[in-house]
């Protein structure tokens, strides 16, 4: 199993009690197996906040595992290499700014 640890910037706190989690994923866990796991856990808010209607991330959500950047078209990404115990997943959602 593989332990995934979660870092969440920007406008998340009315989804995600706190910045951080960590979830427990299969080994050959991909990109796209985390988001549907994190649409499961979070529900609507996290759909609406972070993925688009096909699925994939928002624009406006940048995601980096471990420290690399995702593309967001490439959802079958595994998120670790064969053999490794831990990886960290940051999500940067960055909203614009309203107002004046």
């Amino acid at each position: 199993m593989l332990q995934v640890r979660l870092r969440f910037f920007g406008p998340m706190h009315d989804v995600i009690a706190g910045q951080r989690s960590e979830v427990t994923m299969p080994q050959d866990a991909t990109v796209g197996d985390l988001l549907a796991h994190l649409s499961s856990t979070y529900g609507e808010k996290f759909n609406h906040r972070v993925l688009t209607s096909e699925r994939k991330p928002q624009t406006y959500v940048e995601m980096f595992v471990d420290g690399s950047a995702m593309d967001r078209e490439n959802l079958d990404r595994k998120l670790a290499p064969e053999g490794t115990t831990t990886t960290e997943v940051w999500f940067y959602v960055l909203l614009d700014s309203v107002g004046g």
